[in-house]
C-alpha cells in the first residue's frame, strides 16, 4: 500500500542524507569506494 511505500522513501532518503553527510570507518557496510573514509570498499565492508 501506499503508506508503506511512503516510508520506505523516507527510510531510503534518511540512509542517503547519512552516508552523505559523513563517510564510514573500516569494518563498516558499504556499497560504493566512496561511501567509506579510505575510499575502499570490498566485499561490502569499507577496508
Amino acid at each position: 500500500d501506499s503508506r508503506g511505500t511512503q516510508l520506505h522513501r523516507a527510510l531510503r532518503k534518511a540512509t542517503i542524507l547519512s552516508v552523505s553527510a559523513r563517510c564510514k570507518l573500516s569494518g563498516y557496510r558499504c556499497k560504493r569506494p566512496k561511501q567509506c573514509c579510505n575510499l575502499s570498499c570490498g566485499n561490502y565492508m569499507c577496508g
